[in-house]
C-alpha cells in the first residue's frame, strides 16, 4: 500500500511519482530484495514502475504494464479531443477536494458515504468489499487519495518521468491496452501504448478485447499469462546487462534507430474451460 492507503501510514511529503519510487526503493532495501525485479504497474502505477526502472535500471529484469497511464496523454489526446484529459482530471480532483472537506464539516455522514467511497464490485466477495470500503471511509485515504489526484492534476508526477525518461534496450516489456480504454482515448491512447512498448526492442503491446480498465478484473488470464512470459525471459536478459544504466533519451522516439519495431497484437476472449 502507499503512504495513506490501505495499511500504510500516511507521510508528509507529496504523494508525487518520485516519493512513491523512494518509498519503494527503500522498502526493498530494507527487506533484503535487490533484484532482479519484474515490476507490474496497472493505470498511474504503472508510472511508479516505470519511473524506478530508470532510476534503478540494475534492479528490473523485466516490466508488464496493464492499460498504463502515460505522462504525454494530456497533450496529445486534449489536442483531438477538446481537452478531455484536462477536463477529466479537474474533475477528478474537484470531487477528491470535496470529499476531504465535507470529511471534516459532515463527519462522514451517510450522504457523503455514497458520494465518496465507490459501492461494491461483483467481482470481489463480500469480505473484500467491505474491506475496500472500510480503508476509504477513512479520513487519511482520502487524504492520500486528494494528494495522488493532484500531482497528477498538476502534472508534477509526469514532468518527473519525463525527466528520466529513457531507451529500455532489451528489457522485457509487455504493455496491456484495454480494448474500452481505446475507445474512450482513441488512437491517441494506442499509440502511446505502442510507443510504450517501442522503447525495448523486446517490448509488445497487447490489445485485449472484452476488457475495461481495469484488465486485472475483467480479463486476469491475460495479465497472468503475460507476467509469466516476462519472468521466463528476465533471466536471460539480467545477466546479459552491464552494470551501466542507458543513456538518457527525452522522448520514446529518441530511441536509436537499429531498435526493431514492437510486435503488436489482438488477444480475444479467452477459452472456456469446465
Amino acid at each position: 500500500d502507499r503512504a495513506g492507503l490501505g495499511a500504510s501510514d500516511p507521510t508528509g511529503r507529496p504523494a508525487d511519482s518520485r516519493h512513491m519510487v523512494d518509498d519503494l526503493h527503500l522498502l526493498l532495501q530494507r527487506a533484503g530484495v535487490d533484484g532482479a525485479l519484474v515490476l507490474v504497474g496497472h493505470s498511474m502505477g504503472a508510472l511508479n514502475v516505470r519511473l524506478y526502472a530508470a532510476l534503478y535500471p540494475a534492479q528490473v529484469a523485466g516490466m508488464v504494464l496493464v492499460d498504463p497511464a502515460h505522462e504525454d496523454a494530456f497533450s496529445r489526446i486534449d489536442a483531438h479531443r477538446d481537452q478531455q484529459e484536462t477536463r477529466r482530471y479537474a474533475a477528478q480532483r474537484a470531487a477528491a477536494s470535496a470529499c476531504v472537506a465535507d470529511f471534516v464539516r459532515r463527519h462522514a455522514s451517510n450522504d457523503w458515504r455514497a458520494r465518496c467511497i465507490e459501492p461494491g464490485d461483483p467481482r470481489y466477495d463480500r469480505s473484500l468489499n467491505a474491506a475496500r470500503r472500510r480503508v476509504a471511509g477513512q479520513l487519511i485515504y482520502q487524504r492520500a487519495q486528494l494528494d495522488e489526484i493532484t500531482r497528477y492534476a498538476d502534472g508534477s508526477s509526469f514532468a518527473q518521468l519525463r525527466e528520466a525518461r529513457r531507451s529500455l534496450g532489451t528489457l522485457p516489456l509487455i504493455v496491456l491496452t484495454a480494448q474500452q480504454t481505446v475507445l474512450q482515448g482513441g488512437d491517441d491512447w494506442l499509440d502511446l501504448h505502442r510507443e510504450l512498448a517501442a522503447m525495448s526492442a523486446l517490448g509488445r503491446q497487447r490489445t485485449i478485447a472484452n476488457a475495461g480498465h481495469y484488465i486485472q478484473l475483467d480479463r486476469p488470464d491475460v495479465v497472468i499469462d503475460a507476467i509469466a512470459e516476462v519472468i521466463r525471459t528476465a533471466p536471460r536478459y539480467h545477466r546479459a546487462q552491464p552494470a551501466v544504466a542507458p543513456a538518457l533519451a527525452t522522448r520514446p522516439d529518441a530511441i536509436p534507430d537499429n531498435t526493431p519495431p514492437c510486435d503488436t497484437a489482438r488477444i480475444g476472449p479467452p477459452a472456456i474451460r469446465h
